[in-house]
């Protein structure tokens, strides 16, 4: 009989503590997490990035599933992260906390499938759908990886989902927990899934504290309750579609904690 998940607790969630920051055919998950991602067999990739690629500068990339936004870190850094942008949002708003990604990681900002219309232009939004979402998401770290010469974990982004781009999340982690075992979610509309999330290995909520957090803090409690290294980070000063005046230090401390040995743990 499957375990019984918790339920949320009959008080305020809300006086739950959180964490304030003040400084077609489902795709084949696979077969080692740690697999060579250089793309030629037996063959070691060269160790510098192409001296034509920008470090810590957004650019545009077209691959055969669509174009992406990238923002590339030094050649030591080989951890990728996949970027969901929020409903009509902005795939570059990692540009408040670029100088901090860079040290963990390579952003791979994924574009929605439908338009906002002539009022956003280049905007979109996301129609939900989680097995075309992961071929595009694979094609876009495949020719990431090729630009850098193999220098890029593929195997295990870190997945990050913004607003509409949270729930999206979701549905990736639920149905391929081992390919994102880290997750951050951020301006959280509803509660987190404790179903969605609990095989992964940790997830950090992040919100405003001049947003709506109920739901952050339900979704902390209800996911730390059934066993999920969860943690809610408070950006101090900052509203739903923004990441505060503080962004570089404050999510500094979002991936030192997501990244710590110690999340790991069972």
């Amino acid at each position: 009989m499957p375990a019984r998940l918790a339920s949320a607790p009959g008080r305020d969630p809300a006086a739950e503590s959180a964490t304030t920051v003040d400084t077609g055919d489902t795709p084949a998950e696979p077969p080692s997490p740690h697999a060579d991602v250089s793309g030629a067999a037996g063959a070691p990739p060269p160790a510098e990035l192409p001296d034509s690629l920008p470090i810590g500068e957004f650019i545009h990339l077209d691959t055969p599933e669509g174009g992406v936004e990238v923002l590339h870190a030094p050649a030591s850094v080989r951890r990728a992260l996949v970027y969901l942008h929020g409903a009509c949002g902005d795939p570059r708003a990692a540009e408040a906390f670029k100088h901090t990604l860079g040290r963990y990681a390579t952003l791979v900002a994924i574009y929605g499938e439908r338009s906002c219309g002539s009022g956003h232009p280049g905007r979109f939004y996301w129609n939900g759908r989680a097995e075309p979402l992961m071929r595009r998401i694979d094609a876009a770290l495949t020719a990431v990886a090729e630009q850098r010469h193999g220098l890029l974990d593929t195997q295990e982004p870190l997945l990050f989902g913004y607003s509409q781009g949270s729930e999206v999340a979701q549905l990736l982690t639920e149905r391929w927990p081992t390919r994102f075992p880290e997750v951050i979610l951020g301006g959280v509309p509803s509660t987190p899934s404790v179903q969605s999330l609990v095989k992964v290995r940790s997830v950090a909520i992040i919100g405003g504290s001049r947003e709506f957090l109920t739901p952050m803090r339900t979704g902390e409690w209800l996911l730390t309750h059934n066993g999920v290294n969860a943690r809610l980070f408070v950006l101090k000063g900052a509203k739903h579609g923004s990441f505060g005046g503080n962004a570089e230090q404050d999510l500094n401390s979002v991936f030192e904690w997501l990244l710590a040995p110690s999340a790991a743990a069972p």
